[in-house]
């Protein structure tokens, strides 16, 4: 091989272009989402300006185990190439830890692009990029607050008819735990009706997951409601934008105006990000479409549904780390899962052979 080195730019628009035009998938085979590859894109100019600013263009120089020294010196390379671009991130950008951490996933995936598909001598540096970053617990509903929502008809009574569509959309997500583009693209087609329960059947835009979910009675009647044979769509229609300046409205009109800091890893510090008005978050303030489905799941978490099946529902795989940061969230969960171990030890030590 004659050529030595390959600019990182140049890795990137490969690697994005390989992304693009579906040669490189996702872990399911499946091709990868046009915003996934936008996000590509923002990384990869992040990169040009911070070489621009470093006024330093970065490149792979391609190395083998057995040239020790060169290896040596691209380790500490990719070392202060690491150090340098979080200081970046953080002092010139003011990004949070997540953001920075987020970009060097990327960085790490075209790496490892160029060592999978390309098989290009590239090393393993990339591996040692790391970032620790605080993560805020997921804000969800809790069952209590979403029965609420479901039985208090003296609440429904009072919304505005655009407001009733928007508490209809709230209270099926939260119960069926699809993305907000998944309800929206809903169709007729997609409910199977039987003797003895109703189904919700579809696949997952994002990892096209197929999955089937029994609707209870009250999100059966909400279905039903909306169900008109000159409907292309179950449920009414609304962008994500006015989807969550509504959802916000519903909560304050609900009474949810308890103060919840929202919080950031920042600098390797939680700090605690304020609103527009300077003051510290209220609950209803940090509803958003993806509450819905966080809601579901860790509705079912905590109602006792084993995390395989409510895994099935949501279509995350099994080592999604995604998933587990709602079992952490839910402690009741966990204490009720450890309880039990506890409980079998003293009572049937040997269950575990039966």
């Amino acid at each position: 091989m004659t050529q030595k080195s390959i600019s990182l730019q140049e890795a990137f628009s490969l690697f994005i272009t390989a992304s693009a035009k579906g040669k490189r998938t996702n872990a399911g085979g499946y091709h990868l989402h046009p915003k996934v590859v936008t996000h590509y894109h923002h990384v990869q100019k992040s990169i040009a300006d911070f070489e621009a600013t470093t006024q330093n263009p970065l490149a792979i120089q391609f190395v083998s185990a057995s040239a020790a020294g060169k290896w040596q010196t691209q380790k500490r390379y990719w070392k202060r190439f690491l150090e340098d671009y979080q200081h970046y991130g953080r002092q010139t950008m003011q990004w949070s830890d997540n953001y920075i951490k987020l970009n060097i996933t990327v960085i790490k995936s075209v790496f490892n692009f160029l060592a999978q598909a390309k098989g290009l001598p590239v090393g393993n540096f990339h591996k040692d990029f790391h970032l620790q970053s605080w993560q805020a617990p997921p804000l969800v509903i809790m069952p209590q607050r979403l029965q609420w929502l479901i039985a208090n008809k003296a609440f429904r009574q009072s919304l505005a008819p655009c407001l009733l569509k928007v508490l209809d959309t709230v209270i099926i997500g939260c119960t069926v735990g699809l993305r907000f583009k998944d309800l929206m693209a809903l169709r007729p087609v997609h409910l199977e009706t039987t003797p003895g329960c109703t189904y919700l059947i579809t696949t997952t835009s994002k990892t096209a997951t197929p999955v089937r979910i029994p609707l209870p009675a009250y999100a059966d009647i909400i279905i039903k409601k909306y169900y008109r044979k000159t409907n292309k769509k179950l449920l009414p229609q609304l962008s994500n934008s006015q989807f969550n300046k509504q959802f916000k409205n519903l909560g304050k009109l609900a009474g949810w105006t308890e103060e919840v800091p929202k919080y950031r890893s920042m600098k390797g510090r939680k700090t605690e990000l304020k609103n527009k008005a300077g003051k510290t978050w209220k609950f209803y303030e940090h509803l958003a479409a993806h509450t819905m489905r966080r809601t579901a799941i860790t509705t079912l978490l905590l109602l006792g549904v084993e995390e395989a099946v409510v895994r099935t529902i949501s279509g995350h795989t099994p080592a999604s780390k995604e998933f587990y940061r709602y079992v952490a969230f839910v402690q009741g969960y966990l204490d009720k899962q450890v309880k039990k171990a506890h409980q079998l030890l003293i009572e049937n030590p040997n269950c575990y052979l039966d």
